[in-house]
């Protein structure tokens, strides 16, 4: 499983980089050999400003099925990409356990 981390607006540290590369492993650990690839987009909405303003974009390139997205907004980068990484985990789960009819 590839995984692919941008960040715009704000710098992306080394532990960052880090927790989200075990985070996501972890969550689609059980999917993994579906997952083909994960991009991860983090930026910050408002700037300097401050408020809810990190945005996790999260998508995954599944092997023979359409791309999922999910995403999630947090005043915290961590808290933003935990909730988009459950989000995207749970899309992915009822995308690869639906039936091909």
């Amino acid at each position: 499983m590839r995984i692919e981390i941008k960040a715009m607006g704000f710098k992306l540290t080394t532990a960052l980089k880090a927790f989200i590369r075990e985070h996501l492993i972890q969550m689609l650990e059980r999917r993994a050999d579906a997952v083909r690839s994960v991009i991860v987009r983090l930026s910050d909405l408002n700037g300097p400003r401050g408020g809810e303003d990190k945005l996790c974009r999260i998508q995954v390139d599944l092997m023979g099925r359409q791309m999922q997205f999910a995403q999630a907004v947090h005043s915290d980068a961590y808290a933003a990409i935990a909730e988009a990484s459950r989000r995207a985990t749970r899309t992915v789960n009822r995308t690869l356990d639906q039936r091909s009819y």
